[in-house]
């Protein structure tokens, strides 16, 4: 492994290799990995908290994540509840860790601000990674709660892989309701904001469309899914088409140039962004959608693409 290097001291934990920090929050710090054994390479999730209550929300998500096998899916390898880390200087401390399923190209969130908008075909086929792994989900009676770009991790191939299983729950009761919130609060869909019993669908549905948005508009189409939002409260009332003037105007302040956002991307927003869920569009109506069947790129072309679309950037 040429990021791996024998001459060098890394801390350990069990038989990993800390080679470099990949990421750190306000909960975690993730670590790559690697297994000087198997010779296998892995992202090693170390947990600051230790609480409880916080332990419970990692269990929760063990014990979901674990049982899932889809290629849209960050699978988890290992969970150790209480193993010893040990630094460069032979120091030595107990910690709750994860070890999962290395993404090496991030999350989209850090592509998003990369690129900016992406092209409608990479959007396209981002957004059916996303469904195929959410059908998937829910077919197994279990709702994310929290789908979000920074929580949709990258393979080798620039390829979606759902992460953050934190706040993922089975379906309580036959209804599949919930009524606790849970998740990130900017991606909440109205019934969450008024504080009704929600389908986990519906929520994880909402989430992808703001996500969608985010990818072919290149910012977030609201603050809030309130009335009181203006931007959403246009959507509310009736008011679609003020509410793209308004996005196409922003667009033009930012590049200097008039855009006009694809017709039938803006019909199928309208239908994923309605405020009454029965309403809202579930995955056989987003599928039957005349955007979503348009063209996608295959696995084997995404790696060159997005490369592509990284180099363009960098040199402009």
């Amino acid at each position: 492994m040429e990021f791996f290097n024998n001459n060098v001291r890394y801390p350990t934990l069990e038989n990993w290799c800390l080679v470099k920090t990949i990421g750190s929050g306000g909960t975690s710090r993730v670590f790559l990995g690697y297994d000087f054994l198997t010779q296998k390479v892995a992202s090693v999730k170390i947990l600051k908290k230790m609480d409880t209550r916080y332990l419970a929300y990692v269990k929760n998500e063990v014990s979901l994540q674990s049982i899932l096998n889809h290629s849209h899916i960050l699978k988890i390898d290992g969970f150790y509840e209480m193993t010893t880390l040990s630094d460069v200087g032979g120091k030595s401390q107990m910690v709750t860790a994860l070890i999962l399923e290395n993404a090496p190209n991030g999350d989209i969130l850090s592509l998003i601000e990369k690129i900016g908008r992406f092209p409608e075909k990479l959007a396209r086929t981002y957004l059916h990674q996303l469904i195929a792994g959410l059908e998937y989900l829910h077919k197994n009676q279990i709702a994310h709660r929290d789908i979000k770009p920074d929580n949709l991790m990258l393979d080798k191939d620039y390829c979606i892989k759902i992460g953050d299983f934190g706040c993922a729950a089975k379906y309580p009761n036959s209804r599949h309701l919930f009524t606790s919130p849970a998740g990130t609060s900017k991606y909440f869909p109205p019934e969450v904001n008024s504080k009704l019993p929600y389908e986990g669908l519906a929520v994880d549905l909402f989430a992808a469309a703001i996500f969608l948005f985010c990818m072919v508009v290149g910012h977030m189409p609201f603050t809030s899914a309130t009335e009181s939002d203006p931007l959403y409260s246009m959507i509310m009332n009736g008011k679609a088409k003020t509410f793209w003037k308004t996005h196409e105007e922003i667009l033009k302040q930012g590049i200097g140039e008039k855009v006009s956002l694809n017709s039938e991307f803006k019909e199928l927003m309208n239908k994923m962004f309605e405020s009454n869920p029965s309403k809202r569009l579930n995955i056989e109506g987003i599928k039957k959608s005349a955007w979503y069947k348009g063209s996608t790129l295959e696995r084997i072309e995404m790696g060159k693409f997005v490369s592509n679309l990284l180099e363009k950037k960098c040199m402009s």
